[in-house]
């Protein structure tokens, strides 16, 4: 699980990149910081599953965010 809590306080954070992460499946916390304009998630099985279906747990923490790429593919 990704603790989220603390990114929120990197209030100039534009690109965020989760990479090789195989058990990572969820976030915690209420979402990503606001200034972030691109997202990268690759080699994490499980997260890009939950991005993909804009699970509930997951969406509302990474639906702001412009440029959202999941395994190689924009969504």
């Amino acid at each position: 699980m990704l603790d989220c809590t603390g990114l929120l306080h990197l209030t100039s954070l534009q690109k965020l990149i989760i990479e090789r992460c195989p058990l990572l499946e969820n976030m915690v916390g209420e979402r990503l910081p606001v200034s972030l304009i691109k997202l990268t998630i690759e080699s994490c099985p499980l997260l890009e599953k939950q991005c993909r279906r804009k699970h509930p747990q997951i969406w509302p923490k990474i639906s702001h965010i412009r440029h959202i790429k999941v395994d190689n593919r924009w969504i």
